[in-house]
């Protein structure tokens, strides 16, 4: 008789635990990206193709249709690398979380916000503003492009890179000088870091991978609220 219970109570245990994780699922379900290698790169940096999955908003009515749908990815977006010393796997899924701070900004496990001169620079990209007069969107130049504004948004997070003098005259006309182009961008350009982490792991600074760059069509607390990021902020504040 007793073996008769146990054995039915254990029964009941596993179907509850069964229906418990069913039901759970969809709860840990989160925006995930695909990052690809595009032809237009230099060295490890440059225009990378994002293919965005389960997001609760569209990036895509907010880029040029030439910083968009580029290859057989659709749909996707244009974006780059903000830390030079952090790495994923082209083609491989991630989970991504959204926010000002580059994750491991090389100031503390919640990272630095993006400069306002790298937001600058990539809301013009996204654009195909005019006025990013050293963006040679040709088939020909457009590789030495991607590798020239890659490493001026490294040089302005502090990642090493460098800023060549048309990018120089570009960041001094609007800020006045390169140094004010490195102050955060605290919201003054539509652009928010999009932190890819292991798929499973948002938050998780043990399975941290690459900080990239998207534009945002709201607020950056709104988008946040929208994408019910608050418990993987929870999560990072553990470690401030």
């Amino acid at each position: 008789m007793n073996l008769r219970w146990r054995s039915k109570t254990m029964r009941k245990l596993m179907f509850i635990t069964a229906i418990c994780a069913v039901l759970a699922a969809p709860a840990l379900a989160g925006p995930t990206v695909i990052v690809y290698q595009t032809g237009y790169s230099s060295g490890s940096g440059g225009e990378f193709t994002a293919k965005p999955i389960g997001w609760s908003w569209n990036p895509l009515p907010y880029y040029d249709t030439s910083t968009s749908n580029i290859g057989p990815w659709d749909p996707s977006f244009q974006t780059f690398c903000v830390e030079s010393s952090e790495y994923f796997y082209p083609g491989t899924e991630y989970s991504v979380t959204f926010g000002d701070n580059a994750i491991k900004g090389g100031v503390g496990p919640l990272g630095d916000p993006i400069s306002k001169g790298t937001a600058y620079l990539y809301h013009m990209f996204q654009n195909q503003d005019p006025k990013l007069t050293p963006y040679d969107w040709s088939e020909a130049g457009r590789s030495a492009s991607a590798g020239a504004l890659q490493n001026a948004i490294w040089a302005l997070e502090g990642e090493g890179g460098g800023i060549n003098a048309a990018y120089t005259n570009l960041l001094t006309a609007r800020f006045g000088s390169v140094a004010a182009a490195q102050a955060d961008n605290a919201g003054l350009y539509p652009v928010k870091v999009m932190s890819l982490w292991d798929k499973g792991y948002p938050g998780d600074l043990s399975h941290v991978a690459q900080d990239m760059l998207v534009c945002v069509p709201v607020p950056g607390a709104v988008l946040l609220g929208m994408l019910g990021l608050s418990a993987a902020g929870l999560k990072l504040r553990k470690f401030a």
